[in-house]
C-alpha cells in the first residue's frame, strides 16, 4: 500500500478501511481485506466477494454511501439504507419512521465497530513497515471482539416475553 492510497480526503489523515459484516447480535462474521482509505465503499464491497456469500432470504443492511441497489437486486438480496435526504427537502412521515427503525439496528454495528476501536492500535498511527501485517492483526482483534460479551443480552432473543 502506497501513501497516496491510504490518504482519505473525508477523513483528513491516512487510514485504512474494509467491509465488515456483522449479525443483528454484534458478532462480526465477515472481515474483507483491507484498502487504503482512499477506496470507494463501493470498491469495497464489490472486491470483497460478500454478495456471493448470500442467500436470496439474506438481508444487508448499509450506510447512506452504499449504492449497491443493482447488486442487490440482481443477487436477490434485500437491501436496507435510511432514507436520503433530497436538498432541502423534509423526509416525510413513512421515511422518517424507516430511518429511524435502520438506524436502532444500526446501533449493534456501531457497538461492535466501537469494540474494534477500544484496541488501541486503532488509535495510533502504524507505521509503514506493518502495513502488511494489518490484515492479520486485524483478523485477530475481529475475533478477539467476537470472544466478548455479547453486546445484547439473551432476554434480547426470547421471543415469549
Amino acid at each position: 500500500m502506497f501513501r497516496t492510497q491510504t490518504w482519505s480526503h473525508y477523513k483528513q489523515r491516512y487510514t485504512i478501511k474494509t467491509i465488515l459484516a456483522v449479525t443483528p447480535d454484534g458478532m462480526i462474521v465477515y472481515a474483507g481485506v483491507f484498502y487504503g482509505g482512499k477506496a470507494s465503499d463501493n470498491f469495497l464491497f464489490n472486491k470483497s466477494g460478500l454478495l456471493h456469500r448470500c442467500s436470496s432470504e439474506d438481508v444487508i443492511m448499509v450506510d447512506k454511501g452504499f449504492r449497491i441497489e443493482k447488486e442487490c437486486q440482481e443477487a436477490g438480496v434485500t437491501l436496507i439504507r435510511p432514507t436520503f435526504k433530497r436538498g432541502n427537502e423534509q423526509l416525510g412521515y413513512k421515511d422518517c419512521e424507516h430511518s429511524r427503525k435502520v438506524a436502532c439496528a444500526r446501533v449493534h454495528v456501531e457497538r461492535a465497530i466501537e469494540r474494534i476501536k477500544n484496541f488501541r492500535i486503532m488509535h495510533d498511527e502504524v507505521q509503514w513497515n506493518y502495513l502488511h501485517l494489518m490484515n492479520d492483526v486485524m483478523t485477530t482483534i475481529f475475533g478477539l471482539v467476537n470472544l466478548s460479551p455479547p453486546i445484547l443480552a439473551e432476554q434480547a432473543f426470547n421471543l415469549d416475553s
